[in-house]
């Protein structure tokens, strides 16, 4: 679990975290639900992401940790092929 931290932020339970973040990024709640189940944000949405983790007041949520965290799993998919 390498994104799903990120997104789990967004609400005390998945269903919370998953509606908020999608109403938060104007995205259908599907979309959230298909990030966690892979495990992955699209690089196209860091800066929405960061943009409404900042409006919400949830920490930790950057550039540079998202980009740590897309090295890390990009990292792990290498070492699984």
């Amino acid at each position: 679990m390498i994104f799903t931290p990120v997104i789990e932020a967004w609400g005390e339970d998945l269903p919370t975290a998953a509606r908020n973040l999608a109403s938060d990024l104007g995205l259908p709640i599907k979309n959230i639900y298909r990030w966690r189940d892979q495990d992955s944000i699209p690089a196209g949405w860091f800066v929405p992401l960061i943009g409404a983790a900042r409006r919400r007041g949830i920490k930790g949520v950057t550039a540079s940790r998202l980009a740590e965290l897309a090295e890390r799993r990009r990292l792990e998919r290498r070492g699984s092929a």
